[in-house]
């Protein structure tokens, strides 16, 4: 009989003018912005989820794309209720573009929400933006944690794993922040979780 609508970012006016002339805009009990245009993957691990292959650098659409990304990452600060100090690579000039797009989003959600980045317990956050050239050996390193190589040695399936005991039962293993020894041991390096698990 009806529908409530949430978008994770901001809506495009065109959407708006679209669903406001529609049939279905007499079905709609509630439309709402939340503004969560990102992925927690663990509690202090976001994502974007933007293509590999697209960089704002060599890309066509390089001011749309920068303007997205400047709206996740404002969207992620508004969630965490930080405003934080922006510092960039100055040498890369898409850095200093987005640094000043990211900007003018906090502000905007600053206007709306005032205490954002503010309070008694609260130390000014850093936002530090990089580009590749700052760092070019990280790519073809091999991440060596407990984490990265369970995760290219073992069959793991949307954080399941599935292992077949000696008595031919088969088991499973969620290996999520519910996991208490999991959340313990995943970033650790492999060589000091293997010493961990030998005591």
């Amino acid at each position: 009989k009806g529908a409530h609508v949430y978008f994770t970012e901001a809506m495009p006016e065109n959407v708006f003018t679209l669903l406001s002339k529609s049939e279905a805009a007499k079905k709609l009990k509630s439309l709402v912005e939340v503004n969560i245009s990102f992925t927690a993957h663990e509690s202090k691990v976001y994502s974007l989820d933007l293509e590999p292959s697209i960089s704002p650098v060599y890309s066509n659409q390089r001011d749309g794309l920068l303007e997205k990304i400047a709206e996740q990452l404002a969207t992620l600060c508004c969630t965490l209720g930080e405003f934080p100090s922006i510092r960039y690579r100055a040498e890369c000039g898409v850095n200093k573009q987005l640094a000043e797009i990211l900007l003018q989003r906090l502000r905007a959600y600053k206007e709306a929400e005032p205490s954002m980045g503010e309070g008694p317990e609260k130390a000014k956050s850093q936002l530090i933006i990089l580009d590749r050239g700052f760092d070019i050996t990280s790519p073809l390193l091999h991440e060596l944690t407990f984490q990265a190589m369970a995760y290219d040695l073992l069959n793991i399936q949307n954080d399941i794993y599935k292992y077949t005991t000696n008595m031919d039962q088969t088991k499973e293993v969620i290996l999520d922040e519910s996991n208490d020894l999991w959340e313990e041991l995943r970033h650790q390096h492999i060589a000091v979780v293997s010493e961990n698990i030998t005591k």
